[in-house]
């Protein structure tokens, strides 16, 4: 960038000299004048150069930091290329520039802004303006200006002090934007909190780690964009592979939690259903981000043996399924809508046929079951190996604690799984059972 050099006790002479012309040249119109643009890169620059020319600590400010030093800042201030009541009109100029949808030329205006948070000019009217940014990353459908507006909050986040309450409010706001109605919106909105989670310094990030991760296990489940659910499941993933092990170990216990959900409540709640689906959509990501927890928590082979009964319980219900059956229920979905308690009467055939067809949080549950076993055992493999050979006593002293009396050998319900009606589902346990074989000699095998 332009950066002359240029005397501080010039700088402010030259500074509201350029605002002037910039707002003679019609910038209270619109900044799309050549002229305003040139005018803006000009204010840039000169917020650069105070910026560099200031002493600052380098590296990430802690939030809550308490104002200290104000004699300072306000000496450093009388150094600012314009004074404050001129940032304040400047920033409502750009502003409205940047919320504006039909500004064609808005680079030099999110620069600008850019290089007023760099110098850490203390005036209210930031914070309220990097909040409109913040909705702007999800409302705006030019792509250019969504990747602006997410670097600036970011930058904002990371070099402006802020208050506790601040900082809480805006995180709040970034995190409600993750459910936006609009898919693209949403995918902007879990890249912005993805980005920002990679570069938090890990005491701030700490304080919001229970927070992210409820609200992305919950999109991860519930998004119906596969787009934003994996976006979702990569925040989860970048949180969990930079946390200390105290939260990692916490987050370990919450899925033990809800993934020991008793079989027969699998069939009376879609509750108990849903909580099982979120501990199997958790427990994968925190397997594939951070193995060492699993391990050294010893936890591989309870979670197996929670997954063990619930397969055993969903999976020979909907093997017995004829296809017209499912043919029928296909052409039945797209003519009508389904009661909202359908899902309960597991015992009707007809009705377990048009979950498979619509995709059912049951049909899902199996499905994130099996794939969160082949991550276990990509990822560790000697501990889920020795969980899926485990003992026939074993295997039915755990089955018998949660409802089912004696739980088939796990690899038997893989390839239960294997002629399973949805296709989805038959490609993870073809997958899971590749997996498997992989590590064992086929030809040993044979022989026995």
């Amino acid at each position: 960038p332009w950066r002359p050099n240029v005397p501080r006790l010039f700088s402010r002479g030259l500074g509201n000299r350029v605002l002037k012309i910039m707002i003679q040249a019609g910038a209270i119109v619109s900044t799309d004048n050549e002229l305003v643009q040139a005018c803006l890169k000009t204010l840039s620059s000169l917020f650069r150069i105070y910026t560099d020319r200031t002493p600052r600590v380098k590296g990430a400010r802690a939030p809550a930091e308490e104002e200290e030093g104000n004699g300072k800042e306000q000496q450093e201030n009388a150094l600012l290329p314009i004074d404050e009541q001129r940032i304040r009109m400047l920033l409502d100029l750009v502003g409205t520039s940047l919320n504006d949808m039909l500004t064609k030329h808005q680079n030099a205006a999110f620069g600008l802004l850019r290089a007023i948070i760099d110098a850490k000019v203390l005036v209210p009217e930031l914070f309220g303006l990097v909040t409109r940014l913040a909705d702007q990353v999800v409302y705006s459908h030019r792509s250019g200006v969504r990747d602006a507006a997410s670097g600036t909050v970011i930058s904002f986040l990371l070099a402006y002090p802020l208050s506790q309450k601040n900082l809480v409010e805006l995180m709040k706001q970034l995190l409600a934007n993750c459910s936006y109605e609009y898919e693209e919106g949403r995918v902007a909105a879990l890249g912005l909190l993805r980005n920002l989670v990679k570069l938090l310094p890990l005491p701030v990030l700490a304080d919001f780690s229970n927070m992210i991760v409820l609200s992305m296990a919950t999109a991860v489940i519930n998004d119906s964009s596969a787009a934003a659910a994996a976006a979702a499941g990569t925040v989860m993933a970048s949180l969990l592979s930079r946390s200390e092990a105290e939260f990692t170990q916490q987050v370990m216990e919450l899925v033990l939690q809800w993934l020991g959900q008793a079989p027969s409540e699998l069939q009376a709640s879609t509750r108990a259903v849903g909580v099982m689906r979120v501990g199997a959509a958790v427990a994968e990501i925190l397997a594939a981000a951070r193995p060492d927890v699993l391990k050294s928590a010893a936890a591989v082979g309870p979670v197996l043996r929670c997954i063990q009964p619930v397969l055993a319980l969903l999976l020979p219900g909907f093997k017995a399924m004829t296809g017209e059956t499912l043919n029928a229920a296909e052409e039945s979905e797209k003519n009508s809508t389904f009661p909202a308690d359908a899902q309960n009467a597991s015992n009707n055939p007809s009705t377990d046929a048009q979950d498979i067809a619509g995709d059912s949080p049951r049909v899902d549950l199996v499905y994130r079951l099996i794939s969160l076993t082949t991550t276990l055992l990509r990822k560790l493999p000697s501990a889920t190996n020795a969980a899926l050979v485990q003992t026939p006593g074993e295997a039915e002293a755990e089955g018998a604690g949660r409802g089912v009396a004696t739980p088939p050998p796990f690899m038997e319900l893989v390839q239960e799984a294997v002629l399973f009606p949805q296709a989805r589902v038959r490609t993870a346990a073809c997958v899971l059972l590749r997996a498997y074989l992989e590590h064992r000699d086929c030809t040993r095998l044979a022989e026995k």
